[in-house]
């Protein structure tokens, strides 16, 4: 046998091992691409989920922020009575005062 021979020989015993092996491996590859695409099309599902949910939070957020702000204006109503009812309180024990001592005043 020579090396030609050799050669050849050692290259068709490695094509029929590894080939088959190869092959096997190939397979095993494109189930496990397979089974991934599809792992990847669950995810996108329950994301895709969990993105409907998070935009009905977003929505009801942006509902309590309107809620926030129209409670907010009305709290400065409510502060700005405040104040001027203050205001008339203090108007009306001057107003007392005065009452009395034009009373006074008068009764004299």
């Amino acid at each position: 046998m020579d090396a030609k021979d050799f050669v050849e020989a050692l290259r068709k015993v490695l094509v029929d091992v590894l080939v088959p092996e190869i092959r096997d491996v190939r397979t095993e590859i494109q189930e496990l691409h397979s089974e991934m695409d599809k792992r990847f099309a669950e995810m996108d599902k329950r994301f895709a989920k969990m993105d409907e949910r998070f935009a009905k939070m977003d929505e009801r957020f942006a509902k309590m922020d309107e809620r926030f702000a129209r409670m907010d204006g009305k709290l400065d109503i409510l502060i700005e009575r405040d104040r001027r009812f203050d205001e008339v309180l203090r108007l009306d024990v001057r107003l007392e005062v005065l009452e009395k001592k034009v009373e006074k005043l008068i009764a004299a």
